[in-house]
């Protein structure tokens, strides 16, 4: 069966930790960063007949930092970044009230 080897949760919404275990493989790792402010179902018997490992991380180190970005490099991997105006803040918020934002938004200030 497909997947990947691990997932790194980053932001914290409950579909994007189920994202997470439902991309893993057998045997793969979900890592969560960010913290919930309420709860969520852990999928336990997927975890237990998939092998796969919920791991809590709160910092990391210079190395972690490091190896995070050679790996990244090593598979192309992309990030999504959109580069929106201060003025674009409400459609931005409605946005992600709505789930519609896919990476990161930077707000640019240099611009009217």
């Amino acid at each position: 069966v497909g997947g990947v080897q691990g997932a790194i949760v980053t932001v914290p919404i409950v579909a994007a930790f189920e994202q997470a275990f439902q991309s893993v493989k057998r045997g793969g790792r979900v890592v969560a960063v960010a913290l919930l402010n309420g709860k969520m179902a852990v999928p336990i018997v997927d975890c237990v007949l998939g092998g796969i490992e919920l791991v809590g991380s709160i910092v990391g180190t210079r190395k972690d930092l490091q190896e995070c970005l050679d790996i990244a490099k090593l598979h192309k991997i992309e990030c999504k970044v959109q580069k929106r105006k201060l003025e674009e803040i409400n459609d931005i918020f409605e946005d992600m009230l709505n789930y519609r934002i896919s990476g990161r938004i930077v707000l640019d200030f240099t611009t009217q």
